[in-house]
Parts: structure tokens; sequence; C-alpha cells
């Protein structure tokens, strides 16, 4: 049951973060933050270890600026599904822009830095 909530934000967000690609390159990157799920299920915000009452503090500083989340969740591993599920509803809370970045999209990369 859980998957399928999951999938259900997951696609809402998804075509909310169609339109949000031309704002991405306009957007500072103050206007960005680049949420990483990792394999243990770890969450990494702006390349740093964070919290979900931390990505409390930086979603509303992003619904202030008008931001974007760009998310990137490494596998599908229970620990990773779980996180993911949590920061995809704080994405959903604060009403969010967000772009799921995939292994082959331009944003995976910012990642990887």
């Amino acid at each position: 049951m859980k998957f399928v909530i999951v999938l259900f934000v997951g696609l809402s967000l998804f075509q909310l973060s169609c339109g949000a690609r031309n704002r991405d390159f306009e957007a500072g990157n103050d206007a960005i933050a680049k949420v990483m799920i990792d394999d243990t299920g770890d969450i990494w915000l702006n390349s740093r270890p964070t919290s979900l009452a931390l990505l409390d503090t930086e979603f509303a500083r992003l619904k202030r600026v008008n931001g974007v989340v760009w998310y990137y969740q490494k596998s599908p591993s229970q620990a990773a599904r779980a996180s993911g599920a949590a920061v995809l509803t704080k994405v959903s809370e604060y009403q969010l822009q967000a772009r799921m970045c995939a292994s082959d999209d331009y944003c995976k990369k910012a990642f990887d830095e």
C-alpha cells in the first residue's frame, strides 16, 4: 500500500516537474534543494547529511523563494523507499515543485559532484 502511495505522489510531482525544467535554469543555486536518498535510507541535502526536521526548515525557505527540489534516490531498497516516501510527503506538504532525477537526466550529474 505504501508503494502505491509513493508511486501516486511521485507521478503527481513528476507532472509538476515537467514545467520546472526551464525554471531550474532561471533559478539561482539558492532556490534549488538537492535531496538524495542513499542506499541505507539516509537523507542528504546539498551533499550534506540531514534530517526530516532540517528539511522542514529548508523547504519552508524554498517555499518563500519559489524554489525547486531536485530529488534522487540511489536504490530501491526498503530503507531508501521509506525515507523517500517521507521526503516526498514533505515536498507535497510544502507544495514545492520537484524534479525527479534519473540516471540519464542532466540534474543527476549535480549529485555526483
